[in-house]
């Protein structure tokens, strides 16, 4: 019975030990971190062009210099077609640049990506490249992209 007792206690202690680590101490982090808050949602663009159209959009959760998100894209990049994506994006964002990656939620493994972003000084939005391997032409492609709020 004291070794159920002991297994039981450690199992609780694992559990409160993962929340403190995964919870609590990214949000005392977030209030000592001299960095923006980009916790919000995000206009996505093909484009880095002024008059570029939405063609999504991104909405991150920061805790700390953790990122984490939600992507959807409803046109699709080369034929600018109606399309319905879902991607699940993970990453930090520290001194102004947000490095992350992406994978499609409906096809996990396969559709994975690269985000590197750079913060503009006004706080407005984010220039930078998504990568992604391209089954379809069998290589590794890179593309501008753009968020703004």
């Amino acid at each position: 019975m004291d070794l159920l007792i002991n297994i039981l206690a450690s199992f609780a202690v694992i559990i409160i030990l993962t929340f403190l680590k995964d919870f609590v101490l990214p949000i005392i982090k977030a209030k000592l971190y001299d960095e923006p808050n980009i916790s919000g949602e995000w206009n996505y663009y093909y484009s880095i062009q002024d008059n570029a159209e939405p063609v999504g959009k991104i909405n991150f959760r920061q805790f700390g210099k953790k990122i984490s998100g939600v992507c959807e894209i409803h046109k699709s990049r080369n034929a600018n077609e109606p399309t319905n994506k879902k991607y699940s994006v993970k990453g930090i964002f520290k001194s102004g640049r947000l490095v992350a990656t992406y994978e499609n939620v409906n096809t996990q493994g396969y559709s994975i990506g690269v985000i590197y972003l750079m913060l503009s000084s006004d706080g407005s939005k984010f220039i930078g490249k998504v990568m992604y391997y391209n089954p379809e032409t069998n290589k590794t492609e890179a593309y501008d992209l753009q968020l703004s709020k």
